[in-house]
């Protein structure tokens, strides 16, 4: 009876079955680290803390959170547990700062700051502006002086500036801001007068300008333009 022939196998191919197990070992650990997770429990229990909105930013999310002990207010999360924490109470106490309602509460990245609505319980609610700490976050500007709310809206950022609806004694108008106190204006009276022209929707455009809705009192809500002059 003649020998088995010998059988030679290439030590390449003995790595097969290490590489294969290690391949995935590595794909189970990328799968387990996407499941879904809650951050954080910022309402104790069943009742919620409803997170909105939320902007990335510099590294953190921020966020507008509701807790029993400091109402609706503003924190920041780096994505951990521990790193996840209430910026500012802005209204101190129990009573909220910030809305849920996606038109009022946006905050808006403008460049190195970020910029928001809220009401401290003093001023109404106003324009406010953040660098992402404790003692960068303060309001912008008091638009409608005393406690009664200018009560920004549409918080849009165009060509390096914020564009936004808000009212004074001229009725809401188009303002505008370069992010610091007096560089936050009216840009034009659309509709002169306590009634104002509801400018909003706005919408950047190539060429430079951007376009918006507004009310004259003449034509009715219609299509404007602005190069931010």
């Amino acid at each position: 009876m003649s020998p088995s022939p010998l059988c030679f196998v290439h030590a390449s191919n003995l790595r097969l079955p290490i590489l294969s197990a290690a391949l995935v070992a590595l794909m189970a650990s990328a799968v387990a680290a996407q499941v879904p997770r809650l951050v954080k429990d910022l309402n104790t229990g069943s009742a919620a803390s409803d997170p909105t909105p939320l902007l990335e930013w510099g590294g953190y999310v921020f966020f507008g959170a509701f807790d029993p002990d400091h109402g609706r207010e503003l924190w920041r999360s780096d994505g951990t547990h521990d790193g996840t924490l209430l910026l500012k109470d802005i209204y101190p106490g129990e009573k909220s700062s910030v809305y849920s309602y996606t038109y009022q509460s946006a905050l808006v990245s403008v460049g190195n700051y970020f910029c928001f609505a809220a009401d401290d319980g003093v001023h109404g609610r106003e324009l406010w502006i953040s660098d992402g700490t404790t003692s960068g976050t303060r309001l912008l500007k008091d638009i409608y002086p005393g406690s009664t709310s200018s009560s920004p809206t549409d918080l849009t950022a165009i060509g390096g500036l914020l564009v936004f609806g808000a009212r004074d004694y001229e009725g809401r108008e188009l303002w505008i801001s370069d992010g610091t106190e007096g560089g936050t204006r009216l840009l034009k009276d659309i509709r002169p007068g306590y009634q104002g022209s509801y400018a909003k929707h706005f919408v950047e455009f190539d060429n430079g300008e951007f376009f918006f809705e507004a009310d004259d009192g003449l034509h009715g809500p219609e299509l404007w333009a602005s190069d931010g002059t």
